[in-house]
């Protein structure tokens, strides 16, 4: 898009404020921003939040999974488990992130993976358990934790979303149509 689409304003902040809002707000418990190194807007967007832990990422232009890794070797070590957001879905809301961790903690036995489900559709955020941690600790690439959650298929628990999903903001049309709030 020619510029770091996160900083990108929508609704008066950076479309990466408004994910890490939604967060704040809701029952997270503590937030790691994994971020690009070589964006020094993106880094002092994250640390003005003096809520959330912000861990610079070198090679984040290369590989999402090594964003995703940095993450997790941040996750506290008595935490059940950890979930992703992605910073260019400001639509996603704390009621999301909600509905995603009450579904993880109200099934018996607890699903190792949680996906939020729009309309079939599936999508983020997504709760790994820990003992998923090990694999998706070996993840490579550019596929986040895509190839983790197809290996255990059985055992993912899809959150129901009453809406339609929350778009990545990849292009400027994205963008323009977040604007117009058509998507």
């Amino acid at each position: 898009m020619g510029t770091a689409k996160m900083l990108l304003p929508f609704k008066e902040k950076s479309i990466f404020r408004h994910v890490i809002d939604q967060g704040l707000h809701s029952q997270l418990y503590g937030i790691t921003a994994v971020v690009n190194a070589d964006i020094p807007e993106l880094i002092k967007e994250a640390s003005a939040v003096g809520a959330i832990h912000t861990i610079l990422n070198d090679r984040a232009s290369n590989e999402m999974s090594q964003s995703m890794k940095k993450g997790l070797q941040s996750v506290p070590k008595d935490a059940d488990a950890a979930m992703f957001l992605l910073g260019d879905q400001p639509l996603v809301t704390s009621n999301d992130i909600n509905i995603v961790i009450r579904d993880y903690y109200s099934q018996k036995p607890r699903p190792l993976i949680v996906q939020a489900s729009y309309e079939n559709q599936k999508g983020h955020p997504v709760l790994f358990s820990r003992c998923l941690f090990p694999p998706l600790l070996r993840v490579t690439g550019d596929e986040g934790g895509r190839s983790v959650i197809h290996k255990y298929q059985q055992q993912v628990y899809y959150a129901t979303m009453q809406k339609k999903m929350a778009p990545d903001i990849d292009t400027k049309a994205d963008y323009q149509a977040l604007l117009r709030e058509e998507i």
